[in-house]
């Protein structure tokens, strides 16, 4: 085959960096460039090596902003190429470049790099994202990033509209006029941010927070956290679940937090309906009948 050698480098290493281009093919002065994305290499002429390696740090990057609400946390997309030296671990590098250079604006809760460099930051408070929006491009290590507010998701919309219907019929009716529901159990849901210091495990943190504040309405026998803003609190009677809702809004560590009771499942709703009014097990037809005849 007449012409240069042709040979595959990595992308990391040779020629462009992850991210570039999003491209399946295009074409760098009359050079030809397949990327391959699971293997994370490209064919290119191996006298064109030098020429790719002095024009891999030129892509642009971009940052997509989501702000959610004060009671959620507020998150920042980054899409783009990494930013490590080649000697140095890609995710770590990336993550303290991050770290340092976002934490002009606010506390960071924690930043996640995925694949192809594209990651996500997210911070304390609502403030913070306002504050990063203020200038539209920034330069991390001589790239631009640029940064733009975007809707929230469809499911974040949903939460944000139960929690300000919940709010405003928090503040409407007074504590003493709340009703339960029928079907009151011992598990109560508890929606609203995770609470966790950067440095700790925010599950385990979430828990020991739940448990202490809301072991003064009663002993709490369980705690789950579903997701990072859902999280259930089991006690060991209906009372103290009762206790709890009478005030929807609860304040942890300067967060909203919104209560309410949880839905039995179908068996609990079962055996719900055998129990009477004073605790007393109502009994079918074919039972009554057959406890009459042992009589």
């Amino acid at each position: 085959m007449s012409g240069a050698q042709s040979t595959t480098a990595a992308i990391n290493k040779n020629i462009l960096r992850p991210g570039t281009t999003n491209a399946q093919s295009r074409t760098v002065d009359g050079t030809s460039l397949w990327k391959q994305y699971h293997l994370g290499s490209a064919n290119v002429d191996e006298s064109q090596i030098p020429r790719f390696n002095s024009i891999r740090d030129q892509g642009k990057r971009m940052v997509r902003l989501t702000p959610t609400a004060a009671n959620l946390t507020d998150r920042i997309e980054v899409n783009g190429p990494w930013l490590h030296p080649e000697e140095l671990d890609p995710v770590a590098f990336q993550k303290k470049e991050f770290c340092a250079f976002f934490g002009q604006f606010g506390q960071i809760s924690s930043i996640t790099v995925g694949k192809k460099a594209k990651s996500t930051i997210t911070f304390d408070n609502c403030d913070s994202v306002a504050r990063c929006t203020q200038q539209p491009i920034y330069k991390i290590r001589g790239q631009d990033f640029l940064v733009w507010e975007t809707r929230p998701s469809g499911s974040i919309r949903k939460k944000l509209r139960a929690t300000r219907n919940l709010s405003s019929e928090s503040a409407s009716v007074p504590n003493n006029q709340i009703q339960l529901p029928p079907d009151m159990t011992n598990k109560i849901f508890v929606s609203g941010p995770l609470l966790h210091p950067q440095e700790m495990d925010p599950q385990t943190f979430q828990k020991e927070e739940f448990r202490t504040y809301f072991g003064q309405f009663g002993k709490v026998i369980n705690v789950t956290v579903i997701k990072y803003d859902s999280s259930t609190v089991t006690f060991t009677n209906c009372d103290s679940a009762a206790k709890c809702i009478q005030q929807r809004t609860h304040n942890i560590r300067g967060q909203d937090f919104i209560v309410h009771p949880a839905k039995p499942s179908n068996g609990m709703r079962k055996k719900l309906k055998c129990m009477g009014s004073d605790g007393n097990t109502r009994h079918s037809r074919k039972e009554k009948s057959s406890f009459e005849k042992d009589k």
